[in-house]
Parts: structure tokens; C-alpha cells; sequence
């Protein structure tokens, strides 16, 4: 549960907001294959979170067709379920779990034009305290026998920053173009230590981590689109649109970092085409709309999902993209 609060000013070129919220993230588990409906421990005691956040940000207008804007923004956000226990199949919960911390700033620049509008953002969200865990089996040196091993990765921080920049320009009433580009620099910032247990929690030993300044996976970090629309009548129109995507890096799990300088696969970039028709109808006093898309249009090959192993395309696992695919859809305003 939650709460929220925002206090807005607006007065002639400027305004500004200032936002406040809690929250309680509970968590429990409940085993359904180790345990008997009748075993008193089946159901472990509720572990609670206590989050928090605050953001602000202000607007200026320097003229009708000028506008500059801040915002910055902290908050506090409860571990996933699977940090607290960390899938070891036990009611002992990770003690050492804690919140991950989140501090963001951005800075924009909007232009509006009688035919062009335009924005510019910087943007720089670090990301702190993240809790990473792991599951393998491997040879428990304490015991020299192969077991089930558990990784527990705290304190784990990463730093996002980039530059976003989009557009829209219409050169005629009834034909507009569109457009973005995102440059991002998204990286893991410290090495770690993680500690690695057993299944009753025993600390088996440590492992240290080499994370620091590798690339963020599982996002690219450099995309940029381009589109256009065309009305071929006041209610049909005609969209196409291209997106690009590059510097996307396989996911990786950090506890196989244990040789500095590893980076993870880096997956091919790739090139996507949409296309779609929209016709207004009236469906008897209501609005509505057909549409018909024809999304990936010259069938591109491509890999929208990587989990990297040892940063090589031959270990990675992949997962591609599908491929051209046609949809008819409707849209009905009541």
C-alpha cells in the first residue's frame, strides 16, 4: 500500500510541482511441494518494506516558442521477491536484503514552432544498492561434496545517463514526420562481493565480482526512429515508421564475472519497418476506427532478447524477434 501527495504552481511562464509518496511492500512465502497443508511453517511470517520518494521539477516559457525544464527526483523501492529468498526452497529469508536507491536529474529544452516542435533531455539516474541472487550446483569446498550453492550479490550500483532528442514536423495539413534519437551510457559502477551460502544460510565462502564500468544489458542503448503519416482523405491515413537499434548488450549475471574485463556479447544491430492503415468509420452514432498493420515488412532476421555466457555469440543464448506478422484491429469511442 501507498500514498501520494503533489503540490503544483502555474503562473504566467513558469510553474513547478513538488511530489511526495510512501509505500509498504509486504512479502511472504507460501511453499506448496515441501511442505504438508498441516506443517506449521509452511507459510513464513510477513517481511516488510518501508519505501519512500520525493521528486521536483519547475518549467520556464521564455517565449511562445521557447521552454526550458528540470526535474529531480530520489526514491526508495523494496527488493524483488526473489532477493528475500532468493530461490533456496527454505523459510530462511536473506537478512541482508535492503531497498534499492534511485536518484534521477533531468534537464530539457522544448521548441514549438507553427510547423516544427522539437525536444531535447539529459537525463542521469543513479541506481544504487541493487540485491542480485543465484542459484547453481557446484562443489562445496567446506564439505568437498557437489551441492546446491546459493549467490547473494549486494550493494550493486549502475549509473544510466544519456540524451534523448524527438521532433515532429509538419510540412502540410494533412503529411507529418516524426522522429527520436537516444544516446545512452549505461553502465555497472563497482566491483562486488558476493557471499556464497548453502542451503541452511551457512556461508560457504566469498566470491569477488568484476563488474565495474561493463555495459548494462538487456536494453539498447542507442535506438532512433523516423516515421511519417499521410492523410489519403479527412479519414484514412497512411503510417510508416523505422527504428534502429544498436549497443544492446546480451544480459548477464554478475556472479560469472570473476575475471576482470569480460564484457558481455554485444548483439548485431538491427533495422525494423512498420506500416499500418487507419479508416474512420461510424458504427451507428458511434466513432470508431479500423486499423490494419503489417509490422517487421521486409521480414528482418533479428535478436530481441540475449542472456550472455562468457561474452561470445557462441555462448549466448538468444531469442529472435518474429518475424513480418498482419493485424486487423478495431477501435470504438463510446
Amino acid at each position: 500500500y501507498g500514498s501520494f501527495a503533489q503540490l503544483e504552481y502555474n503562473e504566467d511562464k513558469f510553474s513547478a510541482f513538488v511530489a511526495l509518496n510512501s509505500s509498504n511492500t509486504t512479502y511472504k512465502r507460501l511453499d506448496y511441494f515441501r511442505k504438508l497443508n498441516s506443517d506449521p511453517t509452511r507459510e513464513t511470517d510477513n517481511v516488510s518494506f518501508l519505501g519512500y520518494g520525493a521528486k521536483t521539477g519547475a518549467n520556464y516559457l521564455i517565449n511562445d516558442y521557447n521552454n526550458f525544464f528540470v526535474n529531480v527526483g530520489y526514491f526508495e523501492r523494496a527488493p524483488y521477491f526473489s532477493a528475500v529468498w532468493a530461490s533456496n526452497n527454505n523459510d530462511q529469508t536473506n537478512k541482508d536484503a535492503e531497498n534499492q536507491k534511485i536518484f534521477s536529474v533531468e534537464l530539457g529544452y522544448g521548441l514549438r514552432l507553427p510547423k516544427f516542435a522539437a525536444n531535447v533531455n539529459l537525463y542521469r539516474t543513479q541506481w544504487n544498492d541493487r540485491t542480485q541472487t543465484d542459484t547453481r550446483t557446484a562443489l562445496n569446498p567446506t564439505t568437498n561434496e557437489v551441492e546446491t550453492i546459493y549467490t547473494n550479490i549486494l550493494g550493486v550500483n549502475a549509473l544510466h545517463q544519456g540524451v534523448e532528442v524527438d521532433f515532429e514536423y509538419r510540412p502540410a495539413a494533412d503529411f507529418t514526420i516524426t522522429g527520436m534519437v537516444s544516446l545512452g551510457d549505461w553502465k555497472w559502477k563497482n566491483d562486488v562481493t558476493a557471499v556464497i551460502t548453502d542451503s541452511d544460510q551457512n556461508v560457504v565462502s566469498n566470491l569477488n565480482l568484476f563488474i565495474k564500468d561493463l555495459p548494462v544489458g538487456r536494453s539498447a542503448q542507442t535506438t532512433a526512429a523516423l516515421g511519417a503519416r499521410y492523410f489519403l482523405t479527412p479519414k484514412t491515413s497512411f503510417n510508416i515508421d523505422y527504428n534502429y537499434y544498436d549497443r544492446y548488450y546480451a544480459d548477464f549475471n554478475p556472479s560469472n564475472r570473476t575475471t576482470a574485463g569480460v564484457d558481455p556479447w554485444k548483439v548485431p544491430s538491427f533495422h525494423l519497418f512498420d506500416a499500418s492503415l487507419l479508416h474512420k468509420i461510424k458504427i451507428l452514432s458511434l466513432d470508431a476506427k479500423i486499423i490494419a498493420r503489417m509490422n517487421n515488412v521486409f521480414n528482418t532476421e533479428y535478436i530481441t532478447r540475449a542472456n550472455d555466457n562468457g561474452g561470445t555469440a557462441q555462448g549466448a543464448t538468444v531469442f529472435f524477434g518474429p518475424g513480418r506478422t498482419f493485424s486487423i484491429s478495431s477501435i470504438i469511442n463510446f
